[in-house]
């Protein structure tokens, strides 16, 4: 689900565009690591819509190259994802990245497919919001008033992490991950041609060492031009 958050992030810089064209070989050579594709094939030349519709690893690296590291790190804390979500229920688990400065090569482009961070489900969730809620960042909260009292996160106000067009053209993106890509089988009956997602799958890490093992999972809006749910 990360490739959201990179992709969007450099159409918001205009360092890249839906349609531009990449070569993709199946790999990347970054900070003396060859980091491969989750299927290892040789895609030769795609869009970048055809990169998030297949996650493929290698657009998203590239995506990353193009806008820069520094505007890789100020979009992740953008999105929400270097703090905690500040969400009002007790003892949110987090694990902050490095800072910018402390973050390797090879550690940027990890990052930009979504291994070599750790967020939790509510970051990720609220991440993926910016998306459908016009490129604002919606602070979470569980409480929605105490008593005559509104929750102050529910009137806090929205920053604007990326644009209302940027957050178009992800949304765009994200109905073909769902129509024609990896997110085919979440496919919601009656909400086929309006509905946005993203599958991920992430390596475990035991004792510092990734495993063969891996998380999978799906997060999505709809209705996707008006979205209502997440």
């Amino acid at each position: 689900t990360m490739k959201v958050v990179t992709l969007s992030g450099a159409i918001n810089t205009g360092s890249i565009t839906p349609d531009m064209v990449i070569n993709d070989p199946g790999y990347l050579y970054v900070g003396g690591y060859r980091i491969s594709d989750w299927d290892y094939r040789n895609h030769g030349n795609i869009t970048y819509t055809y990169v998030l519709e297949h996650s493929l690893n290698v657009g998203a690296m590239k995506a990353m190259q193009a806008e820069g590291h520094s505007n890789f790190y100020n979009n992740l804390q953008g999105f929400g994802l270097t703090k905690p979500s500040g969400i009002d229920v007790a003892a949110e688990d987090t694990v902050a990245p490095p800072a910018a400065a402390q973050m390797a090569d090879a550690q940027f482009a990890t990052t930009a497919f979504g291994q070599g961070i750790d967020v939790n489900m509510v970051q990720m969730l609220s991440a993926v919001n910016v998306i459908a809620n016009g490129g604002r960042y919606a602070p979470p909260h569980v409480v929605e008033r105490i008593g005559t009292s509104l929750n102050p996160l529910l009137i806090a106000p929205q920053r604007q992490v990326i644009s209302p067009a940027a957050a178009a053209s992800m949304t765009a993106m994200m109905e073909q991950v769902v129509q024609n890509g990896s997110g085919f089988s979440s496919r919601v009956k009656g909400f086929e041609k309006d509905q946005a997602g993203k599958t991920g799958t992430s390596q475990i890490p035991v004792n510092g060492k990734y495993t063969l093992d891996v998380w999978a999972s799906f997060v999505g809006f709809l209705p996707a031009q008006h979205p209502r749910f997440t």
